[in-house]
């Protein structure tokens, strides 16, 4: 991708077709090759059932799927051809390149296997005749934008009763919220629309900003239950609390205090309104109750992981259960029910005092990826199921109720969940014990990425997952989940 790009020119294209030639990057599952004794994993399009890649000039280090009215489930799931909505950042080489963009992704069609499959010596008059019949099935990217002072540090959205309102930090050290109804209204226009709106909207303003953080930051989230509330966290370590009413939105002058180094994440309770989650640099996760005066966290596990502890997802679907990410390359799963056992008085004997959870240790540990962990998610309607992707370029699907039992059961799990493994006769047996040594629980290895930033399952669509990296944006659903 070139960074000399502007933001403005988007482009998306189906990942199976010979327009993305030009990416050095390709796609990549389980999906096992010998040659010449080297092992080496293979793009296989079979095991997608959606697959469609974009670009939007600058890269974007973080996003947010925007929900929608076109319904949700697996019916939709399987309508195609198929339209999603982002928000994102940009992260350009200047500061005044930088954008705020909301993204259409409408025309998104399964994957093609017959012309992925076809034959190499096919004439190139075929060849001409299926672009003709396929120029109707091509996706396509609508993208309204506004400039925006600085990179995106993180962005999130919520729609609050009629409104879109946008959430993002900037590498400057301010939190702003943007009304983005109208540029996702003109996303849904013709091209003049989207074109009128772009030009309109160089000075565009946001309706609220906060600069008492001092410092920039990552952590950022609107709480699911209660409309309008955002936690905010720094890498000075202090983590703010936001309420809106009818006056506006309104920052707690005191912030949650407790963590000793920056604030990596934050994820508010699916079911709590004054709960949250947040992680840091200094090695712990704390759950925080926003009802204590005293704005200390509720519990500490400490030593979570061995160095920073990078990402959070807390399970919507099974609420006892939190991901966490850390530059250890490790992924952990906890149990909050075990926390809390574990959980013990301070020393003061004060009962009211925070309660570190020593001894405390995860449900599951996972060490996949060969680079820090940089997003993990769990799957929204499915609380077993959750995607990782690290800095080594790797999207990773898992599913915690694989668990490995007798050998037969085991083949049959890789046989059903796992794409096909081709084989060299004469290397079956080492080709097995490679494929033996990956967890059980490991169900997909998506590749074709650089420098993966972010990833999000998309809420109202089961198995679509899309990502952000350096090198774009990829939008997929595979035959795993």
């Amino acid at each position: 991708m070139s960074r000399q790009q502007r933001p403005s020119t988007v482009e998306i294209v189906p990942a199976n077709t010979d327009d993305n030639n030009n990416n050095n990057f390709e796609a990549h599952v389980l999906h096992l090759c010998v040659y010449n004794n080297v092992e080496q994993l293979e793009c296989d399009y079979s095991a997608y059932v959606l697959y469609h890649k974009a670009e939007t000039g600058f890269p974007c280090l973080s996003f947010d799927i925007v929900e929608d009215q076109l319904g949700s489930g697996e019916q939709r799931a399987q309508t195609f051809p198929m339209t999603t909505y982002l928000v994102a950042g940009t992260q350009a080489d200047k500061d005044h390149h930088n954008r705020l963009l909301v993204m259409k992704f409408s025309n998104m069609n399964p994957v093609n296997n017959k012309k992925e499959n076809k034959d190499d010596d096919e004439d190139d008059d075929d060849d001409d005749d299926d672009d003709e019949e396929d120029e109707e099935t091509l996706p396509d990217l609508s993208c309204t934008s506004i400039p925006h002072s600085g990179c995106v540090n993180r962005i999130r959205c919520r729609q609050i009763g009629d409104k879109l309102i946008v959430a993002n930090w900037s590498d400057h050290g301010a939190v702003h919220l943007w009304n983005m109804t109208d540029a996702l209204h003109s996303c849904d226009g013709d091209a003049q629309r989207i074109a009128d709106f772009n030009k309109g909207n160089v000075h565009h303003k946001p309706i609220y900003s906060f600069n008492g953080h001092h410092s920039p930051g990552f952590g950022l989230d609107w709480s699911p239950v209660d409309d309008g509330k955002l936690a905010t966290g720094d890498s000075h370590k202090h983590i703010f609390i936001w309420n809106v009413s009818n006056d506006g939105w309104k920052v707690d002058q005191l912030p949650l205090i407790g963590h000793e180094s920056s604030v990596e994440d934050i994820q508010w309770s699916p079911n709590e309104s004054t709960i949250l989650s947040s992680c840091s640099v200094d090695r712990t996760i704390r759950i925080w109750d926003t009802r204590d005066r005293r704005r200390e966290s509720a519990i500490i596990i400490t030593d979570a992981h061995e160095s920073d502890v990078n990402v959070l997802s807390w399970n919507r679907s099974e609420k006892a259960f939190i991901l966490s990410g850390g530059d250890d390359g490790t992924i952990k799963v906890w149990d909050l029910r075990q926390v809390r056992r574990h959980s013990i008085k301070s020393s003061n004997g004060d009962s009211d005092a925070s309660k570190t959870a020593n001894g405390c240790k995860p449900v599951a540990t996972f060490k996949q990826h060969h680079g820090p962990i940089t997003s993990v998610d769990w799957h929204r309607t499915d609380g077993t199921v959750f995607a990782a992707s690290g800095e080594d370029h790797q999207i990773t699907l898992w599913d915690l109720s694989v668990e490995p039992d007798e050998q037969q059961d085991e083949e049959k799990m890789l046989a059903n969940k796992r794409p096909k493994i081709d084989i060299n006769s004469n290397k079956q047996d080492k080709d097995e014990s490679i494929i033996g040594k990956l967890p059980p629980q490991l169900l997909f290895i998506h590749q074709g990425q650089k420098e993966v930033k972010e990833i999000h399952w998309h809420p109202q669509i089961p198995g679509l997952l899309i990502s952000t990296a350096a090198t774009g944006f990829d939008i997929f659903r595979t035959i795993s989940v």
